[in-house]
């Protein structure tokens, strides 16, 4: 049993990093990752994971293979020990169909919904912490990953960093509201792009 409950723990805690890992990847911001690499003296990490980034259906597709082995392989594992344990304790009978109940809410409790949570709140410092291993896994699993990339092209697609003028004014608007910015900088910028729009003839003076 004292194993067993180890075995549990391990399950639940390599789901949850996976989990909060993804959910750190897909709501970091792009724009501040590209700035922490482009920096004089960027960090390895920011530099790693602005690779990882860039290459993100790559990036998900290890994490996805990761996450599934705790949560499918584990699973399957556990169950079948649990059946050897409890038939070796005599107590077989309801003893399993609980603990596939228990096992399924802990795992959607503590191995996604709250990990996903704080990889979202946390999403920059979670994301730089995990870079350095998410590198190892895909060159260990880089053979299943070309063979994948083969059969499912979308896979390799690269996400540049890009932007518009409507954006730009969104992000300088909010940054006003939440202070980040000064408003009559926000201001500022939204008219540089109006003045660009103008031309000689509307800034003529009778």
């Amino acid at each position: 049993l004292f194993l067993l409950t180890i075995l549990v723990f391990i399950v639940l805690i390599g789901s949850a990093i996976c989990s909060g890992v993804e959910a750190a990847l897909l709501t970091v911001n792009p724009v501040r990752i590209h700035e922490l690499a482009a920096r004089s003296n960027p960090l390895k990490r920011a530099k790693l994971l602005a690779k990882l980034r860039q290459r993100l259906g790559r990036t998900l597709t290890v994490l996805v293979i990761t996450n599934n082995g705790f949560n499918i392989f584990g699973s399957l594992m556990l169950g079948g020990f649990a059946a050897f344990v409890f038939e070796q304790r005599g107590i077989n009978g309801i003893s399993l169909p609980i603990f596939s109940i228990g096992l399924t809410l802990l795992v959607i409790l503590f191995g996604e919904i709250l990990p996903k949570s704080i990889g979202s709140r946390f999403a920059i410092e979670v994301s730089l912490a995990s870079a350095p291993i998410l590198h190892m896994l895909g060159l260990v699993m880089r053979p299943l990953l070309l063979l994948l990339e083969r059969l499912l092209p979308v896979i390799t697609a690269e996400d540049e960093v890009s932007t518009d003028e409507e954006e730009i004014r969104q992000l300088a608007r909010l940054g006003s509201q939440q202070g980040q910015i000064e408003a009559d900088e926000a201001a500022m910028i939204s008219k540089v792009f109006q003045l660009n729009d103008l031309t000689a003839r509307e800034l003529m003076t009778p």
